[in-house]
């Protein structure tokens, strides 16, 4: 999304929504412009978004672990099986599961 289409209105209800719906599961939000982010990174590192687009970087606090991930995996939602990481599992089932 676009600063520039975006009332100031608009983004603080996204953001407002965004950090309860992932405090809920022990996450935190917190926003960027991408053109902060591509200034401070090596070329194979930048992200290909216009640089007025927003980003927000999301960080796990201590409370991830048993309000996402130990409920993750006693829901039968992972594959014991599987060789993919349970924390990345966990992590990509909650993200897909934002609405906003």
């Amino acid at each position: 999304m676009n600063l520039k289409n975006m009332s100031k209105h608009e983004f603080e209800c996204m953001s407002r929504q965004l950090k309860t719906q992932l405090s809920s599961i022990g996450l935190e939000a917190h926003p960027f412009k991408i053109q902060w982010y591509n200034l401070m990174v090596s070329p194979k590192f930048r992200l290909p978004f216009d640089d007025n687009c927003i980003a927000f970087a999301i960080i796990s606090t201590p409370d991830m672990f048993e309000m996402a991930f130990l409920p993750f995996l006693r829901s039968n939602l992972f594959d014991t099986n599987s060789t993919n990481d349970p924390i990345d599992e966990c992590m990509k089932y909650h993200l897909n599961s934002i609405k906003l």
